[in-house]
């Protein structure tokens, strides 16, 4: 094993002559940190707070919100024939260094554009310590010690900024007056998702001269099992990654869906066309798709996202959510916080879910049990044919037996010509203070529909009085790619307007979910929304 090292090569320092909103690199000296191993032990580590940062233009006065961006665990060193993921920092003689906190630089660029400061971090020290290399105490790392380190290169360099903020510079720029330190987003890709989540669940980032405003993972691993915080959480996957190929970021929003007391806003993008590595730029050369032919290579221009096109997406979602929790933004029809969910970004598809806080929301049915009896209101569940199904990561080395969603996430299961029924208790029945139903659904992609796609969903008052809306566009009741695209049930939200149904809103009865002809549908986290 090889000790970790400091990084010895000094990088270059901010160009003066360039522009605000153009990304320039920028180094602002040696630091040592003290990571967390899994055993709750802590190990120093050096490493250099590098990166890439750029500034809004001259347009954006006073105080403007800092986003920090975190790249994932990609090898750090590089040889004439190409990337050597066995040399770790500092590289070998002939090897040199690969800049991956450049592969987010197309973000801190649009970003900037749009406003915030924005800086990419360079976490290369991190790749050393997910593979095993000895801290210099003897003890052997592992990806919980790569994770804390992950957090706090980013906490860091935020320190630095908020002292620059207070009597200096950062990068030779002087900040005083230009940063607004009570809203930060912090932005990772893959491990470097888990990575800021990790800061955010174990105090890494709450001791600080900052504070968290909102979390974006775009792609993450989800290791650890970690419990996201109360704080704006969105996370952008794609259906075709073939790296984390079990869409672990769905997995903590599924999480928060279980817990009714959560205050802050949570949501999830899958991109049906994309991959991992698309979503940086440094590594768009490797393509890391689900080994199917909807998602293979070669499918890039139809069925598959081209890494342009990724990244484009990614702005636009990223842009609409910073916006949003970190500038006070408009609701942005991006979010799905309003209205009909989108089926799209920018033309291309995507699997949508969004989940208000709870002062915007009544929980009626998760369900958080394999019990299919009652509802979280107390009401009894009924149907024909209905079930639940534990959806859990198939073996993905054979056929999936079931289909797909993570981390032990329970749905109602209602099959061809069903109906699902979700009894209202009489104290829970006055709803006219609600806009809209919504929940979430996905078509079984083992069991397609034959006919046309259809969900009717019908309230009665406790007068008996009924009313139905049926549902023919949905972008959460599109076919899955099963056959070509692998069998995973990606559930989206679908949202209806109560003002639909002409019945008595103050004394609801119960909610029925009807599927007309052949298929099965999954369904989770109904509830009615402010």
């Amino acid at each position: 094993m090889r000790r970790l090292a400091v990084l010895a090569v000094a990088l270059p320092l901010l160009v003066a002559a360039a522009p605000a909103s153009a990304a320039v690199r920028f180094d602002v000296g040696t630091t040592s940190v003290s990571v967390t191993e899994w055993n709750d032990s802590h190990h120093d580590v050096t490493t250099r707070l590098t990166g890439w940062w750029a500034r809004p233009p001259a347009r954006f006065h006073g105080k403007r919100p800092v986003v920090v961006l975190l790249h994932g665990s990609y090898a750090t060193c590089t040889t004439p024939t190409g990337a050597d993921a066995g040399d770790l920092l500092p590289c070998a003689p002939g090897s040199r260094t690969i800049d991956n906190a450049r592969g987010l630089v197309y973000l801190v660029n649009a970003l900037a554009k749009a406003g915030y400061v924005a800086i990419s971090v360079d976490a290369n020290v991190s790749y050393a310590l997910d593979n095993h290399i000895l801290y210099s105490d003897g003890f052997e790392s592992t990806s919980s010690g790569a994770f804390s380190a992950r957090a706090l290169v980013v906490d860091g360099v935020l320190r630095k900024v908020a002292r620059a903020a207070q009597t200096g510079t950062f990068a030779g720029r002087r900040l005083v007056g230009r940063v607004d330190l009570q809203h930060v987003g912090i932005v990772g890709h893959s491990r470097g998702g888990e990575g800021a989540i990790m800061g955010a669940t174990d105090g890494t980032f709450s001791g600080g001269p900052y504070r968290l405003a909102a979390l974006l993972a775009l792609a993450p691993t989800n290791f650890q099992g970690l419990t996201l915080p109360d704080v704006p959480f969105a996370t952008m996957v794609g259906y075709c990654d073939g790296d984390v190929f079990n869409l672990g970021g769905l997995a903590y929003y599924d999480a928060t869906t279980r817990n009714p007391a959560r205050v802050n806003p949570a949501y999830a993008q899958v991109v049906v066309g994309a991959n991992h590595n698309f979503f940086d730029s440094v590594w768009a050369g490797d393509d890391e798709a689900f080994a199917t032919p909807y998602c293979a290579h070669r499918a890039i221009g139809r069925t598959r996202l081209s890494a342009r096109q990724q990244r484009s997406t990614t702005v636009r979602f990223a842009r609409a959510f910073l916006r949003r929790h970190l500038s006070h933004g408009p609701e942005s029809s991006l979010l799905a916080t309003r209205g009909k969910v989108p089926g799209t970004i920018g033309g291309h598809l995507v699997t949508t879910a969004y989940q208000p806080g709870a002062a915007r929301r009544r929980v009626i049915d998760v369900p958080a049990s394999i019990e299919t009896g009652i509802n979280a209101l107390g009401g009894a569940v009924t149907g024909r044919p209905l079930g639940a199904l534990d959806l859990v990561p198939p073996d993905l080395a054979r056929t999936p037996a079931a289909p797909w969603s993570p981390h032990r996430l329970v749905v109602r299961t209602l099959g061809s010509t069903g109906v699902l029924s979700e009894t209202i208790p009489a104290a829970a029945g006055d709803v006219h203070g609600f806009r809209s139903l919504s929940f979430r659904a996905a078509i079984d992609p083992r069991v397609l529909p034959g006919t046309r796609r259809l969900l009717v969903i019908t309230l009665v008052d406790t007068a008996g009085k009924h009313a139905s809306v049926t549902l023919t566009s949905e972008a959460a009741l599109r076919t899955p790619p099963a056959s070509g695209g692998g069998r995973k049930a990606v559930l989206g939200t679908i949202r209806v307007s109560l003002g639909r149904f002409a019945i008595d809103r103050t004394h609801l009865a119960r909610i029925d979910l009807a599927l007309p002809g052949s298929g099965r549908v999954l369904i989770a986290d109904v509830a009615l929304e402010r």
